[in-house]
This record gives structure tokens, C-alpha cells and sequence, in this order.
């Protein structure tokens, strides 16, 4: 959903959905980790959960936890985006 949205949009950033299932992704820094570590790392214990991350896996913008209703989520959703567009996420 967040690919199509950031593809729609014409964002300059990458987008990646990660599953709870115990995979090797690459980190910011350029190492394997798991996604279990990965999602450790910045907290995150409920799903959905949306961070907007720089390149260098810096957060720049509030992120998203749950989902409470399908008119504020798409507020905060876009909110998030516009937020982290203004930092040049890559």
C-alpha cells in the first residue's frame, strides 16, 4: 500500500515492507541483519507500523503505529509523507 502511494506520488525515496518472519536484509550502515533485529532496533512491536527513515536510518517524521480508522490513518499517512519529503528522504 505505502509502495503504491510513494510510486503514485513520484517520491524520490524507497519503500520496503518487512515481515515478521526471520529474514537477512541490509542494513543503512551496509550490514546483514535480521528483520527481527531490524525492527528491535527502532521499536517496533505492533504492525502496521510506518517509519519514514532518511538514508541514513535517521527518522524524519513521526511515525505511524496501528491503525485506528481509515480517514485519519490516510491524514496521518500523507502527513508523514509530506513531513519526510521536506527533509530530501532518498
Amino acid at each position: 500500500m505505502v509502495v503504491r502511494i510513494a510510486q503514485n506520488l513520484k517520491l524520490n525515496c524507497s519503500t520496503r515492507e518487512l515481515e515478521w518472519v526471520d529474514r537477512q536484509i541490509t542494513d543503512f550502515d551496509g550490514s546483514r541483519v535480521s528483520t527481527g533485529s531490524f525492527m528491535e532496533q527502532y521499536g517496533v512491536v505492533v504492525t502496521p507500523t510506518i517509519l519514514f527513515l532518511g538514508s541514513s536510518g535517521e527518522e524524519l517524521s513521526e511515525r505511524l503505529v496501528g491503525y485506528q480508522s481509515e480517514e485519519f490513518y490516510w491524514h496521518y499517512l500523507m502527513k508523514g509523507i509530506a513531513q519526510a519529503s521536506l527533509w530530501g528522504v532518498d
